[in-house]
């Protein structure tokens, strides 16, 4: 039989518990280490989800402004349709000579 101390535990179990705690330690410190990788990756992630929400405004506002040049183009094109018609009447009664 193991000699005993006065916390009831034998040499043997003491052994086995530390032993048990040294594995934990060891085991925590790998855990540590994973979740700073882990950490790490979820930055790197933040950062490049936050350079493509950037390019996605800087897209949208480029859109914004190639579709007000495209409406602006468009009233020019409207305004000489409209004086393009108005000398294209002219013409056919007799007003303009070519």
């Amino acid at each position: 039989m193991s000699d005993t101390s006065n916390d009831g535990l034998s040499e043997e179990m003491r052994i086995e518990l530390g032993e048990s705690l040294a594995s934990l330690g060891s085991g925590q410190v790998k855990l540590q280490k994973w979740f700073m990788v882990v950490d790490t990756k979820i930055r790197q992630q933040d950062q490049v989800i936050l350079k493509l929400a950037t390019d996605l405004r800087n897209t949208h506002a480029t859109v914004d402004r190639l579709t007000a040049q495209i409406a602006l183009q468009q009233k020019l094109i409207d305004s000489h349709q409209g004086e393009f018609e108005i000398l294209k009447m002219r013409e056919q009664q007799g007003c303009i000579v070519q």
